[in-house]
């Protein structure tokens, strides 16, 4: 598997075709369902390709944008595959609890006031740090155990 970049890389893509290209909405479709079966090699299938496309064409009407959120969450959170092997049609469910955090993305879009948050040099350098550290702190605990 590939990492989330492919699938945002791809949803990047599909916004693209639709906002940019001059084509019929038939072949725009066409496209997007074929993206959408690529996605069948990277990390996160096509929920990212559809969140993307829901953030998109819905960032005006925020409840329409919220509840369908909510759909893809769910499918994503119980698993619902449509494509198991990119090779052949499968329908698989099983639910995983920790993708409940799907759920937060809402919450931080909601304590979000449009200002910019303190510019100071410990919170700079804190998250420059924080990240790649607890990155190769996880990465050495994996190597051990």
């Amino acid at each position: 598997m590939n990492q989330v970049i492919l699938t945002l890389f791809f949803g990047l893509i599909t916004i693209y075709l639709w906002d940019k290209i001059n084509i019929s909405k038939y072949w725009k479709l066409i496209i997007t369902l074929f993206i959408l079966w690529l996605s069948a090699f990277s990390n996160w299938d096509y929920y990212i390709i559809l969140l993307c496309l829901i953030f998109y064409f819905f960032r005006e009407d925020p409840k329409k944008m919220w509840a369908l959120y909510t759909v893809v969450a769910l499918l994503y959170i119980f698993t619902i595959r449509l494509f198991a092997n990119p090779f052949h049609f499968a329908f698989t469910m099983d639910f995983q609890i920790h993708k409940l955090g799907m759920f937060l993305v809402p919450l931080f879009f909601l304590m979000y006031n449009g200002k910019s948050g303190k510019k100071s040099a410990f919170n700079k350098w804190f998250f420059y740090i924080f990240y790649p550290g607890h990155l190769l702190i996880l990465g050495i605990i994996r190597f051990i155990m």
